[in-house]
């Protein structure tokens, strides 16, 4: 399967993701992510939220993992684990909305500086995510430490690029 590039950073690691053809519409499955593009409109299904798909690998990606950051939460609130909940709502729906933000940049330090903001925020959510991981009584799911690692990844090798051409 090929992958989406965005400069060189993978869009989407697919692996052995099933994928199927319907007429013009192509269908895969990342994760619980269900993506469909027809007509260069990519538009997924999360949750049974519906996004369209911008094409750009990291506000996509970024995106999606706010959208299980919500859901997440909500979970945690439920097991009145109100505190935590927050802290991690607030983190990890940041790293989105920097990362959206650097899209519309001033000047190259403007936009490292966003996705800098956006990497001390993916830190910050891992950190929240782990404490829920090894406490004891709270809920977790694994599948949020591997996006964050993930989201981690895409950022650092955006930042280390944006760095290096001058």
């Amino acid at each position: 399967m090929t992958m989406c590039q965005c400069g060189n950073v993978p869009m989407w690691e697919c692996g052995n993701v099933p994928m199927w053809e319907c007429g013009n519409v192509k269908m895969w499955e990342c994760g619980n992510v269900k993506i469909c593009q027809c007509e260069n409109v990519g538009i997924f299904k999360c949750k049974n939220k519906i996004m369209i798909k911008t094409g750009n690998a990291i506000v996509d990606l970024s995106f999606e993992f706010a959208l299980q950051i919500v859901a997440y939460t909500e979970l945690l609130e439920q097991n009145r684990k109100f505190v935590i909940a927050n802290q991690l709502l607030k983190s990890g729906t940041s790293i989105g909305a920097n990362v959206r933000e650097a899209q519309n940049c001033e000047s190259k330090a403007d936009f490292i500086h966003k996705f800098k903001i956006a990497a001390k925020e993916a830190e910050e959510t891992e950190y929240w995510l782990l404490l829920c991981k090894y406490s004891h009584n709270y809920p977790f799911e694994e599948s949020l430490l591997d996006k964050i690692k993930e989201v981690q990844k895409i950022i650092n090798s955006i930042i280390k690029s944006a760095k290096s051409r001058h």
